[in-house]
């Protein structure tokens, strides 16, 4: 069955894709020639998936308004190994143009002037300069051997290097011609999104944005360039130097520069939370039924938010939390054993080790989002106070309340005797010195008020702790090296 655009969205990108299709429409009446536009967002945080996404839906509407713009969509990084952005983008848009005729029109046009730019180097001879210049393969490579035999016979001769230059001059501009014939115009005729952009060689990057500035300057044709602003910038000064001012640079090419909306939170999980529905949908995929009812049972799943809200994993981050997590706690339900016998058997399925799920839930997401941090934690590198303390940091925007609750979690799973009095002293005294508790608390009275965190901690045979979980996690990560 064949699935609707956005139809898994977890953070209303949707309703995005309509806002940013209405600001470029208007926006791109106030540029001279294209409209470039940057949509930055972090490596995972779904790029890839919204531009996609809503080819699919400006495809369809344009199946029945023609006026709404082409749309061509191209990975920049797949074309990287063929060192030339101008026959990349042109394949692209040959191959968007859908029909026959169109396709005839452009190849008429531009045939020629590809063989005077000269596209008969190593790795050239592919199906596109044949279906363009109606040069296969093996006519390609016959086609460079005759360059240079002529170069030869030239040997003698002073080169003609302006005469050169102005040949290639002159087919760039038709080229360009032949693309304004297709799409210049006052309203958007053409959408370009270019994926990855960021991930190619560092002149390869830079020579894509030249060319769309040189060639493809023309109203009516939008750019969308999707990446993330501090690794092109990486691959700017890795060729200009670390000195050079790379939003100037960016602005000779970039008209505006847009963010892709976060993964969206809020006190309303269920109904409009971006991170809720991505949390919901990750852990039903990978956390089994049964493991589900006991560690979280009525979707006590409130500490999971906190979690994701306070390390604010992207997209493809989250998916691979919940895989460890899903990992981890089929180790943990056969640890898992009920020793308090006086317990109903729903009393024990509802018991059975919350605390050591939320244990696993923090640590999981840590070693994605935290990796350093994790490190410190889980080889043991860190006593139990400077532990403390690395928690703190990572939920320190958490809201009071719940950064309370978590961090008390977590301070009895990293205690192994959960009845030794000195220890319920040491945590005590840890937690006042991060105030998270009163300083005259005693230890007697702070061990009652949380006699319930210990209980379910308790409840854990093998007495499970943040290392075990953790050694766990380390295996998966071993495993997957």
């Amino acid at each position: 069955m064949k699935s609707e655009p956005f139809e898994d969205d977890l953070s209303s990108r949707k309703e995005f894709a309509d806002r940013l299709f209405a600001f470029l429409s208007a926006e791109q009446q106030f540029v001279d020639g294209a409209l470039v536009v940057t949509l930055q967002a972090s490596f995972g945080s779904g790029k890839t998936y919204f531009l996609q996404n809503w080819m699919k839906i400006l495809e369809g509407e344009r199946k029945a308004n023609p006026e709404i713009p082409r749309v061509i969509f191209l990975n920049a990084w797949e074309s990287d190994y063929c060192g030339d952005p101008l026959l990349a983008l042109i394949s692209a848009i040959y191959r968007g143009l859908g029909t026959a005729k169109a396709k005839e029109r452009l190849s008429k046009k531009i045939g020629e002037a590809l063989k005077d730019v000269a596209y008969f180097g190593l790795g050239m001879g592919n199906s596109f300069i044949h279906s363009i210049t109606g040069v296969d393969s093996v006519e390609s490579g016959e086609y460079a051997k005759g360059k240079k035999e002529e170069r030869r016979a030239q040997e003698n001769m002073i080169p003609d290097v302006l005469a050169s230059l102005d040949k290639k001059r002159e087919a760039f501009e038709t080229i360009k011609a032949a693309l304004k014939e297709l799409f210049e115009g006052e309203t958007m005729k053409a959408i370009v999104m270019v994926d990855e952009l960021d991930r190619c060689r560092p002149d390869y990057a830079i020579s894509y944005l030249e060319t769309i500035k040189h060639i493809f300057d023309i109203h009516g044709m939008v750019f969308i360039l999707a990446l993330d602003h501090s690794q092109l910038q990486a691959t700017a000064k890795s060729l200009f130097g670390t000195e050079m001012n790379f939003d100037e640079y960016l602005r000779k090419f970039v008209q505006r520069r847009i963010n892709l909306p976060e993964i969206a939170d809020g006190a309303d999980r269920r109904l409009e939370s971006g991170m809720g529905r991505m949390i919901d949908k990750y852990i039903e995929k990978y956390v089994s039924n049964d493991m589900r009812q006991s560690l979280f049972h009525d979707k006590r799943w409130g500490q999971i938010d906190d979690v994701f809200s306070a390390t604010r994993p992207n997209f493809r981050q989250a998916q691979e939390i919940s895989r460890i997590i899903g990992y981890v706690l089929s180790y943990k339900e056969k640890e898992c054993e009920i020793i308090d016998y006086e317990l109903s058997y729903e009393e024990k399925e509802r018991k059975l080790a919350w605390c050591s799920g939320v244990a696993v839930v923090f640590l999981s997401t840590i070693s994605v989002t935290h990796p350093d941090s994790y490190r410190e934690i889980s080889g043991g590198i860190i006593d139990f106070q400077a532990t403390c303390e690395v928690i703190d940091k990572i939920i320190k925007n958490l809201y009071e309340h719940k950064k309370k609750t978590l961090m008390k979690i977590l301070a009895i799973g990293h205690c192994t005797y959960f009845g030794n009095d000195d220890r319920v002293a040491k945590i005590l005294k840890t937690l006042q010195h991060l105030g998270y508790e009163d300083r005259d608390k005693t230890s007697d009275a702070w061990r009652k008020e949380n006699d319930s965190l210990y209980r379910e901690w308790g409840y854990l045979y093998n007495e499970s702790n943040l290392l075990n979980i953790c050694s766990h996690i380390d295996d998966l990560k071993i495993l997957l090296a």
